[in-house]
């Protein structure tokens, strides 16, 4: 995959964490206080291998790699295997109830893929020990599927700025979790909520997942995006 970075020094093309080529950022002549670009690099972004993500970046420090740095977890296909037939959003909440896990963040970790990062967290393992024992299986049976991160993070601060007076406001008002918040903050979010192509299958081709299957799931414990 390759893509852009640009920093206070120079805007880079890049291919996983290489540099493929960089135009300096100069000093304008005219105003000390704005940077440019001299010649735009137009050519990067003719053929198929034009890029197709930018990453605004104030210090040198790499992004983190998405090529599979993330965990699909089959907690749905888990709930309808257990109850065929059955109303899946009424089982995630029973599931809540039963794990003691906050329904917002099961239906994130139901419907988005988990970074690797997270997954390493002891509160995560905790919480995935749980969901695993009132399912009645194992965390292995669960971490079916890697997958790349998704691009996009929900800039929940922002939405909490425009709508509420502050956080505490915005959970009361919600019942959304402080743990919810806290994810929404650092966790990469899949927005294609609704996608022909979007299903996630494992080595044998059954598909487990599909997101649009339950984006009523996600818009009736979670709302952003719906």
């Amino acid at each position: 995959m390759t893509w852009l970075k640009l920093t206070k020094k120079a805007l880079q093309l890049k291919e996983q964490n290489s540099t493929i080529e960089e135009v300096k950022v100069e000093s304008y002549p005219k105003n000390p206080t704005e940077d440019w670009i001299e010649e735009f690099p137009t050519r990067w972004f003719e053929g198929a291998y034009a890029p197709k993500t930018m990453i605004i970046s104030n210090n040198e420090y790499e992004p983190q790699s998405i090529e599979k740095g993330a965990i699909q977890l089959k907690i749905l296909y888990r709930l309808k295997e257990l109850y065929p037939g059955s109303n899946v959003s009424e089982k995630l909440k029973e599931l809540s109830q039963k794990s003691g896990v906050d329904v917002s963040v099961l239906t994130f970790y139901s419907t988005q893929p988990i970074s690797k990062e997270k997954l390493k967290e002891p509160s995560t393992k905790k919480q995935l020990d749980k969901i695993c024992s009132a399912l009645d299986c194992n965390i292995n049976t669960l971490k079916k599927i890697e997958v790349d991160l998704p691009l996009f993070k929900f800039d929940i601060d922002f939405y909490i700025k425009k709508k509420y007076q502050n956080e505490a406001h915005f959970i009361k008002e919600t019942g959304t979790s402080a743990e919810f918040i806290e994810i929404l903050r650092n966790e990469y979010i899949d927005v294609s909520f609704i996608s022909d192509d979007n299903s996630i299958s494992d080595d044998n081709s059954e598909i487990y997942h599909s997101f649009w299957q339950y984006r009523d799931v996600w818009c009736r414990y979670v709302g952003f995006g719906c």
